[in-house]
């Protein structure tokens, strides 16, 4: 995340605000910057500390403040497949009511959220945004700090602040879950290494290293590393920063250690070459520290990023954290990059670039990271669709059946095992279904995550009606309105009608008995009635019936399709049309959108694909005149349209 940036928004305290910070994500190598997300007075603003991610694969993290001041702030949840925004908590609701939460959040084994909020600890359940207080009174518990679960199966967590009391800088906490108590484990004193910011480290079993930002040491240091036995309760202060000209190791480290192979590494804000701040790399069996990179001084220049017409810079954020990359680099972020670094070669990297500075709140692409660090989370193909056991489709007549997936590069198409090479998108697409269609299908979706497999479903070609049934139907009020006509039913032992609501899964919701008669109607009560009212999305349904002889055979009609209680999610202009047809969009349609023209006699006239669109057009100049049909499948659907073709 990050705290400023992002898209102007309205506000009523400020007719036009600056962007307050967006989440962004990147490829896996760090490139490929993307905003998902622009924060604003509705959801919070100025994001501090970084994103968490629970089992359920969605993330959750602060707001800084709100438009009205600096509280109250938020505890949100935000999904990065569909990329929705929910709000938790807010921190004008009890308990503790305009506490500021500190920090990242934390998703401990029991599923519960721990956070801090002035000087109360916090637990919030992810799945009802509600919180109760764990413990009071952690004097001094105000600061950028940062949770870790030990192997013991606890809690512990660093606060930086004095809160007013003299000579103290922060606390190292334990909280046992299993009986919600918290314990002080030691209290930082100026003078022995003061103020620790950042995450702890679990080297052997019970024996954590973290970093300290004050105080210590025969020269007057910002900042070292310690250490904390749990097994004897002993605080070691290892190795101290100091500031001597332009030598030094560093200083003032405000982010945690990361393990990387058999060393420790991190970075200072201060200190080094230029006392922009380093990265270093620290041995707990040696005791030996090492400047690696001196921020500001790298190659001596400055790569200029054509994304944000910027030149990156290399001072250190404030609060960076180092990560550990699936690629065997550390990633991490400085003032105004992403970068990445290399233990192995000694190598460092710009990615990505984030504008800082002058102005930096008017930078739509987001800027300014204050405590954060990058957050690697990489998903498998996801699809939205649920896949039917028997995917029931007629002789003769087109199939289009969408997965709805959002983040998958390739499709893979199997028939019964086989590998399909002419079905490359979200789309099972065939012109006319035959025999030789009818099979068991899968999909391998693939990503730079890797591969997902969806799982088999039938595609069963039936043979329509040749008995001369019609099949109509339409909408009254809240209800669907069905009647059929059969020219003789002398071989008829019943009709079942079918409902779907997405022309693939149909269920039975009425057996008629047949009789002498030829015209049969039935009334679906209440099915188009609106969920609430303010419900404004469209209702679909699609009917068809299946006629059953008396020797048990069976045969379908026609399939309904049955729309109401909205518009069109498209408009298409102009019609009549002499040239071309356009079709615009309400919203940007992800994925493979294709299109079908149909003559009046059933005809294919043309077919064509798009991907990711809002307005598509097609060239008609060349049809002769007269009325088409022009089919739109979607991975929602497949709607049709009259179109007319007039000179």
């Amino acid at each position: 995340m990050t705290s400023a940036g992002g898209k102007y928004f309205n506000d009523t305290i400020v007719p036009l605000r600056f962007g307050e910070g967006v989440i962004f994500k990147t490829d896996k190598r760090g490139k490929k910057y993307q905003v998902m997300f622009n924060f604003d007075s509705s959801t919070g603003l100025q994001p501090f500390g970084s994103l968490m991610q629970a089992t359920n694969g969605k993330l959750y993290g602060f707001t800084g403040r709100s438009s009205t001041g600096s509280y109250p702030t938020f505890l949100f949840e935000f999904d990065p497949i569909r990329s929705v925004y929910r709000t938790l908590l807010k921190s004008d609701t009890l308990p503790r009511q305009n506490s500021h939460r500190w920090g990242t959040p934390f998703l401990a084994s029991n599923g519960k959220i721990y956070s801090l909020a002035s000087n109360s600890l916090l637990e919030t359940d992810p799945t009802t945004g509600t919180s109760i207080v764990i413990a009071d009174s952690l004097n001094p518990a105000v600061g950028e700090n940062y949770f870790m679960e030990a192997s013991n199966g606890k809690v512990y967590f660093v606060t930086s602040a004095n809160n007013g009391l003299v000579g103290q800088f922060g606390a190292l906490f334990e909280l046992n879950l299993a009986n919600k108590t918290v314990i002080k484990k030691y209290q930082f004193v100026a003078g022995d290494g003061a103020a620790p910011y950042g995450s702890l480290v679990e080297w052997f079993p019970g024996v954590f290293y973290g970093t300290f930002s004050y105080g210590s040491g025969p020269i007057v240091s910002r900042g070292g590393i310690y250490s904390f036995n749990l097994n004897t309760n002993v605080y070691e202060l290892k190795r101290t920063f100091y500031s001597i000209g332009f030598t030094s190791f560093g200083g003032k480290s405000k982010g945690g250690l990361v393990r990387f192979g058999n060393k420790l590494y991190g970075t200072t804000v201060m200190g080094g070459v230029m006392d922009q701040g380093v990265i270093f790399s620290y041995d707990p069996l040696t005791n030996a520290l090492d400047t690696l990179v001196n921020f500001g001084t790298i190659n001596n220049t400055f790569p200029f990023d054509s994304l944000r017409n910027a030149y990156y810079d290399h001072n250190t954020a404030w609060g960076c954290e180092l990560i550990s990359g699936y690629d065997g680099r550390l990633y991490g972020i400085s003032f105004s990059s992403i970068f990445a670094y290399t233990p192995a070669t000694n190598q460092f990297e710009s990615v990505a670039g984030l504008q800082q500075g002058v102005g930096y709140y008017i930078n739509s692409l987001g800027s300014s990271i204050w405590y954060a660090h990058l957050l690697e989370t990489c998903t498998k193909p996801y699809f939205f669709f649920t896949i039917p056991d028997t995917l029931h489709v007629f002789q003769d007549q087109p199939v289009s059946f969408g997965l709805g997936t959002p983040n998958t590069d390739t499709f893979r198409w199997y028939q019964d095992n086989i590998y399909q090479a002419t079905q490359t998108d979200s789309l099972l697409h065939i012109t006319a279904a035959a025999f030789s269609d009818q099979g068991w299908y899968h999909t391998k979706l693939t990503n730079e995550c890797g591969d997902s497999i969806t799982k088999k479903f039938y595609l069963k070609v039936d043979v329509v009606t040749p008995l001369g049934l019609v099949f109509s139907g339409g909408v009254k009020g809240s209800s669907a309105l069905l009647q059929w006509q059969v020219s003789s039913a002398a071989n008829t032992s019943y009709y079942e009608l079918q409902r779907s609501p997405n022309s693939r899964n149909f269920v039975p919701i009425a057996k008629i008995n047949a009789t002498t008669q030829t015209t049969y109607a039935y009334t679906d009560e209440g099915i188009f009635a609106s969920p609430s009212p303010s419900e404004k999305e469209r209702v679909r349904f699609s009917y068809r019936l299946k006629e059953v002889a008396k020797d048990g055979k069976e045969s379908y009609s026609n399939v309904v399709l049955l729309i109401t209680n909205a518009t069109s999610p498209f408009t298409i202009t102009p019609n009549p049309a002499k040239n071309k047809l356009t079709i615009s969009f309400k919203k940007l349609i992800r994925g493979v959108v294709k299109f079908d023209l149909i003559a009046a006699n059933g005809q294919p006239i043309l077919s064509k694909q798009a991907k990711n669109i809002e307005t598509e057009t097609i060239a008609v100049g060349n049809l002769p005149t007269g009325v088409y049909t022009l089919q739109i499948t979607t991975s929602e659907g497949t709607e049709t349209r009259k179109v007319v073709v007039e000179r």
